[in-house]
C-alpha cells in the first residue's frame, strides 16, 4: 500500500481580520479552508485536531478507529 501525498499548509492573512490555510497537495489543486479571525485561529487549527479530522475528510489520513474508553484501576489502597 502507498503512503498518501504529503499535504503542506501554508497560512495567509486575506483582509484585516480574514484569514485563510492553503492546503498544497502534489497533483492537485490548492484547497482554501477560510473562516479563521486571527493568526491565532490558525494556529490553533494546524497545533489541534482540526487539521488531522479535516486531512481524514479529504482522504489524505487514516480513518480513526473507535475504541472503547479503558477504565483505570483505582489508585491507592481501596476502601470497602
Amino acid at each position: 500500500m502507498s503512503k498518501s501525498p504529503r499535504v503542506t499548509f501554508k497560512y495567509k492573512r486575506v483582509a484585516e481580520g480574514d484569514w485563510q490555510i492553503e492546503a498544497h497537495c502534489p497533483g492537485v489543486d490548492i484547497r482554501f479552508i477560510s473562516g479563521f479571525k486571527s493568526k491565532a485561529d490558525v494556529d490553533d487549527w494546524l497545533q489541534g485536531n482540526r487539521h488531522l479530522e479535516w486531512l481524514r475528510s479529504q482522504g489524505y489520513a487514516k480513518k480513526r478507529k473507535d475504541r472503547a474508553p479503558v477504565e483505570k484501576e483505582p489508585e491507592g489502597p481501596a476502601s470497602e
